[in-house]
C-alpha cells in the first residue's frame, strides 16, 4: 500500500474578505479593493517622520487606481478634489445622521431658536455642492457622478455612454475628458484643500 501524502490546510488570510469581494463585486459604492493608507492616529514621528501604514480593505476608487499609473494623468490634486466633492454630496444628502430604522417618533411641540448646527452644516454643504457643479453640463455631471460618486470604472462608463448616445465612446477619450473636468474641480477646491492639508484635517497622498 502506497504512502498517503498529507493534505496541507490552506493558510488563513490576515484579514477576512468582505462579502462584496466574495461575491465578485467590482463596481459601485459597495465594491472594495485591497490597499494601504497612512494611520491618522500615528502622531509619533519615526526617523523618517512618516506615519505607519495600515493594510486592509477600502471602498474601490478608480481614481486612486489610476494614480498608480504615471501615464494615466491623474494627480493627487484630482483625488483631493474628488474626495471633497464626495464629502459635500454625502453631507448634503444625508447630513450627520447615522441611518436609523424609520420608526415613528412622537415629539412634543416646543419652540426652537433656529436651525441646529447639523442642519446648518447640511445646508452649507448643499450650497457648496451647487457652486462646485454650476459650470458643468448635464453630460459632464453624469461623468463625474459615475466615476467620483458611484466609483464606476472608465470602461463601464464608456460602454454605458455608447449605449445611451448611440455613438462610440472610447476609454481613452473619456479619460481625457475626465481629466479636464477634474482639473476644473481641483482649481475650484484648491484653496480649501490646501488649507485642510496644512491644518492636518486631510491626509496628503
Amino acid at each position: 500500500m502506497g504512502r498517503r501524502t498529507p493534505v496541507r490546510a490552506p493558510s488563513r488570510p490576515l484579514l477576512a474578505e468582505p462579502a462584496a469581494v466574495r461575491q465578485g463585486a467590482r463596481q459601485g459604492a459597495t465594491a472594495v479593493m485591497r490597499t494601504d493608507w497612512p494611520d491618522p492616529d500615528d502622531l509619533r514621528p519615526s526617523a523618517a517622520r512618516t506615519a505607519r501604514r495600515i493594510q486592509g480593505w477600502r471602498t474601490y476608487c478608480p481614481l486612486r487606481r489610476m494614480l498608480a499609473n504615471p501615464h494615466a494623468g491623474i494627480s493627487a490634486a484630482h483625488i483631493h478634489a474628488a474626495d471633497k466633492l464626495r464629502e459635500l454630496y454625502d453631507l448634503a444628502q444625508h447630513g450627520y445622521s447615522s441611518g436609523g430604522d424609520l420608526q415613528a417618533v412622537h415629539v412634543a411641540p416646543a419652540p426652537r431658536a433656529g436651525l441646529s448646527d447639523a442642519e446648518m452644516a447640511r445646508g452649507g454643504a448643499a450650497r457648496s455642492l451647487t457652486r462646485a457643479m454650476a459650470g458643468y453640463t448635464l453630460d459632464e455631471t453624469l461623468l463625474l457622478a459615475a466615476i467620483v460618486l458611484l466609483n464606476h470604472s472608465l470602461s463601464v462608463w464608456a460602454r454605458a455612454a455608447s449605449e445611451r448616445t448611440g455613438t462610440r465612446c472610447t476609454v481613452r477619450g473619456e479619460r481625457i475628458r475626465l481629466i479636464g473636468l477634474l482639473d476644473r474641480l481641483a482649481q475650484h477646491f484648491d484653496a480649501e484643500v490646501d488649507f485642510e492639508v496644512r491644518a492636518g484635517w486631510r491626509l496628503p497622498l
